[in-house]
């Protein structure tokens, strides 16, 4: 037995090295394959090849191409031998009480196919239990017909089952016959074998595909980005005044519903999930788009000049707002309510009258996440499609010929890349998708389509996240006072809602303390455009010299200085009899006085050098040249600190006497609203840039005007109270206004 056993692993590492790594040998599963081994030892001989004339094996019955997994099947096979080439030898069982046969050995191999070789007696040697082999079974050959073939047809059922993949199938049997070239007892052991190629079908089940594990992860992302969006416009006044509260939420839900459509609407379904993907996907679809197509429509009908309300000259400012909003809650419901009411009917007839069913439980394919809908339903659907597709088309249409001035340009902007945005994602899915159509790659179509979902919430509720950006860059300029230009219009109003909406913007300043503090006015100093409306308050406070001051020191600074313009800037704010002497400390003033001397010598003597220098190059060289250009170098670079001690106090004290002041003033106002237009006037024209200015300006004016009626009104309140003779109602009035403005702008 020992000398069998060495025989067969012999047999086996020649096998190994001559047979293929992949699957059976070859690959081939249409010929049969003999082993010959001479001698019990195995030591003798050993080859293989496909089987030589007068042996033949072949399927009667072959496994399946594709089973379940642990599903049994049958097997049939027969082997042919001529009997006069290769005549069977007989052989009398081990315990004695066995018939004698001449079939020693029938059985089933079974390998998955990443194994390699897989052979008749690759589980010989073999430690794994991937290899799969059936119980060894006995048999005799039938007698020789008349062409002295015999003849042996064996059923073989396979019970044990098989997991999913790929697997090869290798029927076995073995026979001896006596050896031509031996003794007369010698014989020579044949193994002959044929293989069939099986799949066993992976069980369905759901997220088993790495990529359904990452659309999944990325949805729960995209989600939760939807939910802070929601959460930061929500808490921002500024935002909410803007764009109705319940329609953030309605836009925001809309984007979550569709993104949970990716949990279930994946490469595994059921019965369950085929009904719950339509209804996701069109309720999260219309609460999503309705809000954007609604404000389209606002900024076009009401904006736009479509819609007339009231005229200026015999309506109220608090009554044109209250009309304002009035119309914009009419189209925003009705826009919101359409699309809800056009699901709500094609949902119900097509869920409840045609339902869609399950995937086919029968069918082979890899992946079970073929919804069946019925004809009908089918029908419903591209109804309910082809009536959102035109709704989109007009959306985007709109969104890109409505025409809007001020800072409704920018809004109305957002809007566009938004609705453009999902409409070219929905537009490109179904192409990738239909382009591959149902037997195409299943992990492909699902990666896209999801992809499409979830960038379509993402671009959805970008608009929020850009109108909330907007509010917060102005409040971080504004400080406590916002800089808000609705804060104006607030002011004016009688309304009880209004004058809370003061009170909470007082409220909510608290909140932006920190940035009102000596860091945020450093960093908001550095603007060009901050620096002239400080400029212009100064003026009318006689006190203008602190902030030309740090004006000019900043041009000297970035423009490269020169003694020459170091010499005037001394002359007119340091020097205590300069026209514009700031208010700085004695040390602040004596230390740049001399450094300012000590900087002038010295581009003396380096101007002496540098002429020494010249008339007596031959004689000095180089070297006293370069120490001239050092020394220049030198001075420049001392020069442009020689104002930061008086810099930094009289900054200090324009932060402490006029940046409050500042930030509730008109040109507080004005500035921020420059701050808003900053980022969008690379893509204006020079008119529309002209008309910002104008339209800043215009604001500013209004709110003067607002304060002149103010006063107007209380002359005249006064004047029916004392009866103030007319010749007196001039005096009267010019003092009001001198109070509040200044007697030079009166």
């Amino acid at each position: 037995m020992k000398q069998v056993l060495q025989g067969k692993l012999l047999l086996f590492l020649f096998v190994l090295s001559r047979a293929p790594v992949s699957g059976y040998l070859l690959e081939d599963y249409e010929n049969d394959y003999c082993w010959k081994t001479r001698g019990l030892s195995g030591q003798q001989d050993i080859s293989y090849s496909i089987c030589p004339e007068g042996i033949s094996m072949k399927w009667i019955v072959g496994p399946p191409d594709t089973v379940d997994p642990n599903e049994s099947f049958p097997t049939r096979f027969e082997l042919l031998v001529d009997t006069s080439l290769f005549p069977p030898v007989f052989f009398q069982g081990t315990d004695g009480g066995t018939p004698a046969r001449n079939v020693t050995h029938i059985n089933l191999h079974i390998c998955p196919l990443e194994y390699g070789l897989c052979s008749p007696v690759a589980d010989v040697v073999s430690a794994t239990s991937i290899i799969t082999t059936t119980d060894a079974l006995y048999a005799n050959f039938s007698s020789p017909d008349e062409n002295n073939i015999a003849r042996l047809e064996k059923d073989i059922d396979f019970q044990k089952g098989l997991g999913p993949g790929e697997w090869v199938v290798v029927a076995h049997v073995g026979f001896h016959t006596p050896d031509p070239d031996g003794l007369e007892s010698q014989t020579i052991e044949i193994d002959v074998a044929v293989g069939a190629l099986t799949t066993v079908k992976a069980t369905p089940s759901y997220l088993a595909e790495p990529i359904e594990k990452l659309m999944v992860a990325f949805a729960g992302a995209a989600n939760i980005f939807c939910l802070i969006v929601a959460v930061l416009a929500l808490y921002n006044r500024s935002v909410r005044q803007s764009i109705m509260p319940w329609l953030i939420v309605v836009n925001a839900t809309g984007a979550i519903v569709l993104t949970t459509s990716i949990f279930f609407w994946n490469l595994y379904t059921t019965e369950t999930t085929c009904l719950l993907i339509p209804l996701f996907v069109e309720v999260g679809y219309s609460l999503l788009f309705s809000p954007l197509f609604a404000e389209v429509l606002r900024y076009d009908i009401l904006s736009g000049g479509r819609l007339v309300i009231g005229n200026s000259k015999d309506v109220d400012r608090a009554e044109h707002r209250r009309e304002f909003r009035k119309h914009h809650l009419t189209i925003a419901i009705c826009t919101v309510a359409g699309y809800l009411i056009l699901d709500l009917i094609f949902l119900s007839i097509w869920l409840g009258a045609y339902a869609p069913l399950g995937p086919d439980s029968s069918s082979n394919k890899e992946f079970q996440n073929d919804c069946r809908y019925s004809n009908s339903g089918v029908a419903i659907a591209s109804v309910s499609f082809a009536i959102k597709a035109i709704l989109a088309g007009a959306a985007v249409t709109k969104a890109w010929t409505v025409r809007v001035t001020g800072y409704e340009r920018a809004a109305v902007e957002r809007l566009r890349f938004s609705i453009t945005a999902i409409v070219c994602l929905v537009v490109t899915a179904l192409i990738i998708v239909t382009a591959f159509g149902n037997d195409g790659d299943e992990e492909l179509k699902f990666l896209v389509r999801s992809l499409a979902i979830l960038f379509s919430s993402i671009f959805g509720v970008w608009w929020l996240f850009g109108t909330w950006k907007e509010a917060r860059k102005a409040e971080m300029l504004a400080g406590d006072s916002h800089f808000d230009l609705r804060r104006q219009r607030l002011s004016t109003s009688t309304t009880e809602e209004e004058t809370n909406s003061l009170s909470e913007v007082s409220g909510k300043a608290k909140q932006f303390s920190d940035l009102s503090s000596m860091k945020a006015f450093n960093r908001a100093f550095k603007s060009s455009i901050i620096r002239g409306y400080l400029h212009y308050l100064s003026l009318e406070r006689n006190d203008s010299e602190s902030v030309e001051f740090c004006s000019d020191v900043m041009r000297f600074r970035e423009a490269g200085p020169t003694l020459e313009e170091a010499e005037r800037i001394y002359a007119k704010y340091i020097d205590p009899d300069g026209i514009k002497s700031v208010n700085i400390s004695y040390s602040a003033r004596a230390k740049v006085q001399s450094r300012l001397s000590f900087y002038r010598d010295k581009a003396a003597g380096a101007a002496r050098t540098e002429e020494t220098a010249q008339q007596d190059e031959e004689k000095a060289g180089l070297l006293e040249k370069g120490k001239s250009q050092q020394a220049g170098d030198t001075v420049v670079q001392g020069l442009k600190r020689l104002f930061d001690a008086p810099f930094a106090e009289v900054r200090r004290l324009i932060y402490l006497n006029s940046w409050r002041s500042f930030r509730e003033s008109e040109y507080g106002i004005a500035a921020a609203a420059w701050f808003n237009w900053m980022q969008y006037l690379d893509e204006h024209t020079p008119e529309e840039r002209e008309w910002v200015a104008e339209d800043i300006m215009r604001q500013v004016r209004a709110s003067c005007l607002a304060n002149q009626k103010d006063a107007k009104d209380r002359e005249s309140v006064e004047m029916k109270k004392f009866k103030t003779p007319p010749k007196e109602r001039i005096s009267f009035t010019r003092a009001i206004l001198e109070q509040e403005k200044g007697p030079e702008e009166v």
